[in-house]
């Protein structure tokens, strides 16, 4: 019942903590009035004890002072009125005197005392005790005095027993007395020990009693406090045992428990739902990491896991698949294991780097296998964090990329390789020229080569030819230049040389070894060929800042020196003028091609030396630009050849040529022929043997009138072309002359397959046939050449008679110069030789 009322009274009425403190309080309380009371009584009888037992004391002390002076005074009485020999003498009561005196003094004394003892005295019994006392003793003085009264002389001894014995008798009574006093005391001595053992025996049953009641009291309330604590404690095992076998759905039963006990279940429950809810939650990461688990096992990526101090912790499958390695062979080990020492040390030192700073890392490293293969792989490596942001280790997530590295060197090579020679492409040198060009302290030199007449290569021989010439001269030039910075190829049969040298001294010498491993003879199956280049120099930052700056500026001065047949030359301001020129030029003449504005046919005649009758004209191209003014044929026909314009220039020539022809025929007959220079590209067109067929037959000109002219040069580029359209051009009715003849390279064997019908002598060797005799025996040989050949001869240039007469007795037959005529547009020639038909005779 008790015990119910205790649980009750913690369960419902108050807190745990509130109860404890209030047991406390309660017990801490009984506790001070136990002993507050215990020693109040306790107090009290010492204070009782030590007070009595001082009374006692003085009066014991006070009751043996007086027994002291009433023995000392019993003594003094016994010696008193003794007699000396049966009698008093004088000196006898002299003594008895003195006796007396001490008796009296302490009597004084004995009065004295007793009268503190009066005073000290409690009860009536006692205070009756000690007047009787005073009875006794004033009785036995009054005797001991009427003894001292006595007068006799002296006394008998009968008399003296007498006197003697009342004092004895009074004495006795005095001391019995005083006894019965004592006695009283030590009566009351003893009643108090009594009441002492009384007083003390209470005290200690109140104190065994409270003690007791405090430990009842304490044994209750602990044994209802272990109680409710057990069943709170019981609830709690069964959430934790409900728990530990992960069962988080029972809630914990609170009841309204008041206190701390309701908070505790309170949060436990609370705790419970969120660790619930928690516990489903992780049961869905559990499941979503056993999924992410079997996902990275899975992985085609090598995952490699380690702790803070690079210890491997964890591989998957594809590590070992990629490695070879199990994880038993890893685990525990440094990712050094992989280690090929192929890896640049910078990037281990940006790694550590980043993931020092807690940054995902990610770059490549070139790792090796167990069995010894080296393998490429793209590695993330990223710092594990815990969730108060502190590394506890890291993670690689690794591709093998070594088939991709191969096959992205091979895209790499393609795009930054020339195929054919494997040299840097014009993409791998415009990156390596951005790099220097961004290093503004390096100063360097382009050099731009470009191989003179190749395309006659292609041409003539093949592109196979062609490439095996390019492979060639690409390597010859590679390992010439194998101390410059780069030697690429950027066109056909162009190439680019990125120098350190900028001396002028030092270039030279680079130059001047180009030349040298040109002009080595290059074999090809049984062809032999001589190269030859021309290069334009440019110097950073002399020249340009920019890549696009820096390569145009060579590449201007490279087309400088071709024109002015050049080494090399380098690159200056006025080039850059000249090649504004060039462009508008090109840009002009397209569209005087397009329109006919501006652009005519000019032709000079051409005369019989034998006669000076007219045998026809050479068309000449003239051009005055509105913006360009007149624009000599020697700047813009080598323009157009340069810049593939040449076969429209040459078609516009032949075009408005016919129409001329055409025109001509419809005025009067025209019985002589019109010249017209073809290039060599022309020439080369498989394609222009035909169009000229058509053409001549859609103008309705018979072909006899026309007549082709080649240069020297322009039949020798592809000989075997040159040939084939010659033969086509020859059957259609065409006449061909060869143009410039002595100038070139020509062979004589193939000057007799060409059956050309006429040769014309340049003037450079006519200016001289007066005075040089070395001239006139090259003109002499030539004219004697082409006869024998069945060919006619021209001589170009004439100007003066001396030169007319000197080339008649050789045995020219035909001539041209100023010495006839002028180049004249076409309706001036129309009116002083077409109109007139007659032969004209050439006056001093």
């Amino acid at each position: 019942m008790i015990l119910s009322i205790f649980r009750q009274a913690l369960q419902y009425r108050m807190g745990f903590a509130r109860w404890l403190w209030l047991y406390s309080c309660v017990v801490i309380i009984l506790i001070a009035a136990i002993s507050i009371t215990s020693w109040s009584g306790l107090s009290n009888l010492y204070n009782s004890i030590y007070e009595q037992s001082n009374i006692r004391n003085n009066k014991a002390i006070k009751i043996t002072k007086i027994s002291q002076l009433l023995n000392e005074n019993y003594s003094l009485a016994i010696s008193l009125n003794q007699p000396s020999q049966q009698r008093i003498l004088p000196h006898d009561l002299l003594n008895n005197k003195n006796i007396i005196s001490k008796i009296n003094r302490n009597i004084n004394k004995i009065t004295k005392t007793i009268e503190d003892l009066i005073k000290t005295s409690q009860t009536k019994a006692e205070i009756n005790l000690i007047n009787e006392f005073q009875k006794r003793r004033k009785e036995w003085l009054k005797t001991l005095i009427s003894s001292q009264r006595q007068d006799k002389a002296y006394i008998t001894g009968s008399e003296f027993e007498i006197i003697q014995g009342d004092i004895r008798k009074n004495a006795t009574a005095t001391v019995e007395s005083l006894y019965r006093i004592r006695e009283f005391n030590d009566n009351k001595d003893a009643e108090l020990l009594s009441q002492v053992d009384n007083n003390y025996k209470n005290t200690l049953v109140t104190l065994l009693t409270a003690t007791l009641i405090c430990i009842i009291a304490a044994s209750l309330f602990s044994v209802s406090t272990i109680n409710y604590i057990r069943t709170v404690v019981k609830r709690v095992i069964r959430f934790a045992e409900t728990v530990s076998n992960g069962d988080w759905s029972n809630p914990i039963n609170n009841n309204n428990e008041p206190g701390e006990i309701g908070i505790l279940l309170t949060h436990l429950e609370q705790m419970r739902e969120s660790l619930h809810s928690l516990f489903t939650q992780n049961k869905e990461v559990e499941n979503k990491a056993k999924k992410l688990l079997l996902a990275v096992n899975q992985s085609n990526s090598t995952v490699l896991i380690t702790d803070l101090n690079t210890k491997i912790i964890y591989v998957n499958e594809a590590f070992t698949q990629t490695t070879g390695y199990i994880p038993e062979e890893v685990i525990g080990k440094t990712p050094k294991i992989l280690q090929s020492n192929k890896t640049p040390e910078y990037v281990y030192k940006d790694l550590w780097k980043n993931l020092s700073q807690g940054i995902t890392w990610t770059g490549e490293l070139v790792n090796r296998c167990k069995d010894g293969t080296l393998i490429t792989e793209s590695v993330k490596i990223s710092p594990i964090k815990n969730i108060s942001g502190e590394t506890e280790g890291y993670m690689a997530v690794k591709d093998n990329i070594t088939e991709l590295k191969k096959a992205h060197q091979r895209i790499e090579k393609m795009a930054y390789c020339d195929a054919l020679t494997e040299l840097p492409n014009r993409h791998r040198f415009i990156e390596q020229l951005k790099t220097l060009l961004n290093n503004n302290n390096r100063n360097f030199s382009i050099l731009f080569v470009d191989l003179n007449n190749f395309k006659r290569i292609n041409d003539s021989k093949g592109h196979n030819i062609g490439d095996s010439v390019l492979k060639t001269v690409s390597h010859r030039l590679n390992e010439c230049c194998k101390d410059q910075i780069l030697v690429a190829r950027v066109g056909g049969d162009e190439f680019v040389i990125i120098s350190l040298f900028i001396e002028g001294l030092e270039l030279t010498r680079l130059v001047n070894d180009l030349h040298h491993t040109l002009s080595i003879p290059v074999f090809i199956d049984e062809y032999q060929f001589i190269m030859s280049a021309s290069i334009g120099i440019s110097h950073f930052p002399e020249h340009g800042k920019t890549s696009q700056d820096i390569l145009r500026r060579a590449d201007i001065a490279m087309h400088q020196a071709k024109m002015n047949n050049l080494p090399y030359c380098i690159y200056n301001e006025d080039m850059e003028s000249q090649l504004q020129r060039e462009l508008l030029i090109l840009q002009r003449l397209e569209l005087a091609l397009s329109t006919s504005e501006g652009i005519n046919i000019h032709l000079q005649p051409q005369f019989s030396l034998k006669d000076n009758t007219l045998i026809g004209a050479e068309a000449l191209l003239r051009w005055h630009d509105n913006i360009l003014g007149n624009v000599s044929p020697a700047e813009f026909i080598t323009l157009a050849e340069n810049k593939g314009l040449i076969f429209k220039l040459d078609k516009w020539v032949i075009e408005h040529s016919l129409n001329y022809l055409f025109e001509c025929n419809i005025i009067a007959k025209f019985s002589g022929r019109i010249a017209i220079n073809i290039s060599s590209q022309t020439l080369e067109n498989p394609l222009f043997s035909i169009w000229m067929k058509d053409s001549i037959e859609n103008n309705n000109i018979e072909s006899k009138y026309i007549e082709l002219e080649i240069t020297e040069t322009g039949l020798m580029n592809d000989p075997d072309k040159a040939l084939q359209n010659i033969l086509k051009l020859k059957s259609f009715g065409i006449s061909v002359s060869i143009d410039d003849f002595g100038t070139g390279y020509s062979s004589l064997a193939y000057l007799r397959r060409f059956n050309a019908d006429k040769l014309k002598i340049d003037k450079s060797f006519i200016d001289h046939i007066t005075t040089s005799k070395t001239d006139q025996s090259i003109v002499m040989a030539t004219i004697e050449l082409a006869h024998n050949l069945g060919m006619k001869t021209l001589a170009e240039g004439i100007e003066n008679e001396d030169q007319k007469q000197i080339l008649d007795e050789l045995g020219c037959d035909y001539a041209q110069g100023y010495y006839y005529a002028k180049p004249m547009p076409t309706n001036e020639f129309t009116d002083r030789y077409i109109l007139n038909d007659k032969i004209i005779t050439l006056t001093q």
